[in-house]
């Protein structure tokens, strides 16, 4: 019988190893428009004779690869071609929540490190030490990429933010080429308590003998209390008669 015509790609084919570490060279890889007086084209069996497998360990080498076309009929024929093996692939990236606290000091901040949102994102051709890992969008707004961020009181509450996750080169400069994304969400909490300090005012009943104590004179009782972020003062009792006159104890309440 009449052999097919095995046609490869002009090389070197370029291949990419993906974030597995390991692909497999099929012949549509090679193939460059084979044919056969009688089997269509799309019924051709392509087979890879030499290596089919690449992995992280070939990155960078050319390798020479033999394409075999088969026919309906067992006849075959055979063309090579080269394989510039590459590591273009972007990381497989992997993230996760976190739940963070706010310092007790004031102004109550956190500083947060992309990193710390990774949940197992990795490149088999690279150690996870080569994964650069940047802010690059809080709550839908965009950011210059950073990889760490402050969040302060009013980011109290569930952010959503999305990370970009680089690889490195061997100088560990950023490729910028392979690259992926992920969103996640942190979430921001208050936990440290209002410092409530209670000072002693004198006030006037009006002519009517009445007192309804002001926002600000509640204010003026707590003036010296104290918060990592912010509070608000409240007193009880807050109104106060001619049957009041003389010292009298309150609870001030302080709340954030």
């Amino acid at each position: 019988g009449v052999a097919p015509t095995a046609v490869c790609k002009s090389g070197p084919v370029q291949v990419s190893i993906p974030p597995s570490g390991l692909t497999i060279i099929t012949g549509a890889m090679l193939d460059g428009g084979s044919s056969d007086n009688c089997t269509p084209t799309n019924q051709l069996i392509l087979s890879v004779t030499t290596i089919d497998t690449l992995t992280c360990a070939d990155v960078g080498d050319t390798i020479t690869a033999t394409l075999k076309v088969t026919d309906a009929n067992g006849n075959f024929n055979t063309c090579s071609t080269t394989i510039s093996v590459v590591n273009n692939s972007p990381p497989a990236v992997f993230c996760k929540s976190i739940i963070k606290n706010l310092s007790a000091s004031s102004p109550g901040s956190v500083t947060i490190n992309a990193q710390e949102l990774n949940n197992g994102s990795f490149d088999a051709c690279d150690a996870n030490d080569t994964l650069l890992f940047e802010f690059v969008e809080i709550n839908g707004f965009s950011i210059s990429p950073t990889t760490t961020r402050d969040f302060h009181c009013d980011s109290v509450g569930k952010n959503i933010v999305k990370i970009r996750v680089t690889e490195l080169d061997d100088n560990q400069t950023p490729t910028y080429t392979n690259y992926g994304y992920c969103t996640d969400t942190i979430t921001i909490r208050d936990v440290t308590r209002p410092k409530a300090v209670c000072d002693t005012l004198t006030f006037h009943l009006d002519t009517s003998g009445m007192l309804t104590l002001s926002t600000a004179q509640v204010a003026a009782l707590g003036a010296r209390s104290s918060d990592n972020c912010s509070y608000t003062p409240s007193v009880t009792p807050n109104m106060f008669n001619c049957s009041d006159v003389g010292d009298q104890d309150t609870l001030a309440g302080i709340q954030h």
